[in-house]
């Protein structure tokens, strides 16, 4: 049985102008882990999400899925860096 997670997220950081929404975020689930992310209004919990489904593209960090890139043809290892549209 492999020790190597499933679904592994490093370092995700993105903001939206000067409002940092997740800074140098870290999760990994392995294979058959129920896992939740809990915090109040406006912690990040959906920032978090939509990056890992791809809807947001993070301005920083790794996400890879079963040890690949979650998005294939992205910088490897799935590594992000953004302009930023603050100042």
């Amino acid at each position: 049985m492999s020790t190597q997670p499933l679904l592994e997220v490093t370092g995700l950081s993105i903001a939206f102008g000067g409002v940092v929404a997740l800074d140098r975020v870290d999760l990994a689930v392995g294979a058959r882990e129920l896992v939740s992310v809990i915090g109040p209004n406006g912690a990040g919990k959906t920032t978090l999400f939509n990056c890992i489904c791809g809807l947001y593209r993070p301005d920083a960090g790794a996400l890879q899925f079963q040890d690949s890139p979650l998005w294939p043809g992205v910088a490897s290892p799935a590594r992000f860096r953004t302009s930023s549209c603050s100042g």
